[in-house]
């Protein structure tokens, strides 16, 4: 039976022991959890972050933040040594979306644009295996998983690995010959000692001279050896490559993620480390030409101690997120802002519904936008669809048009309609709130954006929040309350038709 290692308590009261390697549930995020140790361990990191302590011994504060997923838990001894680990899955807030609706909009911006769901948060999904997405989180998450076990199964072939019989030639004295082959005997029939070994001459007091036998001697030069020192001279520059980043990365990032990249470079710099033994180990130390053949992926496809290595190296440098092998937890952004792109996504898909004939297509990001821009032409009109465009303050100069009368202004989304009787633009932001004082206190940016943002001198046709659920301001999202102020609010969920916002852009349509 395994020992606690993690005790956790809620205010609830609700509790949990969690042994070392133990998965637990039953987390929500933005609350706060009270950590005590088991053990006598220094210190707990979750996902690579350090709680604080408290001035109680051995315990610690957490607070999942905006993130829902699966986190790794970690506790450390005094010389920052791992003493075990354990995940612990933390799930979205029940008052704004269930986990099925939550799993629901990852899985719908998956399969538009895997990369709007890439974070530096502490929250983990699983995702598929390949794409072009070279993110640095992404390519620490698959180090992160896969590089120990790695390291292990690498250990293991460099200290038995494979060998085989190389033929050379050597220079010996006659009486160290063990065996001839034509050559030697061709080169003896040359020398004037043959006779000497015929017993035909008279011996001579001379001492004799070397011969050129065959020799047989083991080698780790082979070709199984030369593919897996590719893998490690691989591993090796990735995580070295990665520690720069991170370090470089230092100053800039946000606090949520330079917390984060201490215990990060430690555990680089621990693993290239590793890799530098292995490298000055005989098996691969041996190895006079690095290089993958087919010779080389034969012969580790017949050793499953070298194909379980190769196999997980292979995968710690795999750096995309795309395939349908769900197998690899990979960062992704705080619930905030996958609601954010889910709404983006689905206002699109709204707006599809709605004029199906329009060409939609998605255009590559201009120095305006932040996000992505989706198009589409609606009778004489252009569509687009803006994520999270930028609207500079008034001084600064802008190609699209945007401008905010006073300081930048990145809203969430925002819909224009061009057409030669002018223009037109409809702004909805994302709120990834639900209660009644939460979603009064985001009101303030509906007015904000209402009243500062223009398109070419235009006020915005409208600015309404996107929310998960309707808190306790009904009057927000009412119909006539939106006819007259030209603000409130509209519920947009994974499980609900949003008839209210598509009738917003239906007029928005009609009138653009």
């Amino acid at each position: 039976m395994n020992s606690t290692m993690l005790q956790i308590n809620h205010e609830s009261g609700q509790s949990w022991d969690i042994p070392a390697d133990g998965i637990s549930t039953g987390f929500v995020e933005a609350q706060t959890y009270v950590v005590r140790i088991a053990g006598s361990g220094a210190q707990v990191l979750i996902d690579d972050t350090p709680l604080e302590r408290q001035p109680a011994r051995n315990m610690f504060l957490w607070s999942p933040g905006f993130h829902a997923g699966r986190v790794v838990a970690e506790v450390l001894d005094d010389l920052g040594q791992v003493q075990g680990t354990c995940s612990l899955d933390v799930g979205p807030s029940p008052d704004k979306v269930g986990h099925p609706e939550f799993l629901r909009m990852i899985d719908e911006i998956l399969a538009f644009r895997p990369e709007l769901l890439l974070g530096g948060g502490s929250s983990w999904s699983t995702f598929g295996k390949e794409d072009d997405t070279t993110s640095p989180e992404v390519i620490y998450a698959r180090l992160r998983r896969y590089a120990p076990i790695a390291l292990a199964a690498l250990q293991t072939i460099c200290s038995h690995p494979l060998s085989h019989l190389r033929r050379v030639r050597l220079t010996v004295m006659p009486h160290q010959a063990r065996r001839l082959d034509t050559t030697t005997v061709r080169e003896l029939a040359r020398s004037r000692f043959v006779g000497q070994i015929l017993g035909l001459e008279v011996t001579s007091t001379d001492a004799p001279s070397r011969i050129n036998v065959p020799h047989s001697e083991r080698t780790f030069d082979n070709a199984a050896n030369r593919t897996i020192a590719v893998m490690v001279g691989r591993l090796t520059n990735q995580a070295t490559s990665l520690s720069r980043r991170f370090a470089c990365a230092i100053n800039g990032a946000d606090d949520s993620l330079t917390v984060k990249i201490p215990r990060r470079l430690y555990v680089l710099r621990e693993f290239v480390g590793a890799l530098r033994q292995l490298q000055n180990s005989p098996a691969l130390r041996a190895v006079t030409r690095p290089e993958i053949t087919a010779a080389g992926l034969n012969a580790i496809s017949a050793q499953p101690n070298y194909a379980r290595a190769f196999q997980l190296a292979w995968k710690a440098l795999q750096t995309g997120i795309l395939g349908d092998a769900h197998s690899d937890p990979l960062p992704i952004s705080p619930t905030w802002e996958v609601f954010e792109r889910w709404c983006f996504l689905r206002v699109w898909k709204l707006l599809e519904v709605l004029s199906p004939s329009a060409g939609w297509r998605v255009y590559a990001n201009d120095s305006d936008t932040v996000g992505l821009r989706v198009g589409g032409k609606v009778a004489d009109s252009a569509i687009a669809i803006h994520l999270q465009p930028t609207f500079p303050a008034w001084d600064q100069p802008s190609r699209s048009g945007f401008k905010s009368l006073s300081r930048l202004r990145e809203p969430d989304i925002v819909l224009t309609s061009e057409s030669s009787r002018g223009q037109r633009f409809l702004v909805l932001d994302a709120k990834y709130r639900a209660s009644r004082p939460n979603i009064l206190d985001a009101m303030q940016s509906a007015h904000i954006y209402r009243d500062s943002l223009r398109w070419y001198n235009e006020r915005p046709w409208g600015s309404y929040l996107l929310l998960p659920r309707q808190g306790g301001a009904p009057w927000l999202a009412e119909g006539a309350f939106h006819a007259e102020f030209k603000v409130g609010t509209f519920e947009l969920a994974p499980d609900g038709d949003a008839p209210q916002l598509k009738k917003l852009l239906a007029d928005f349509l009609a009138q653009a």
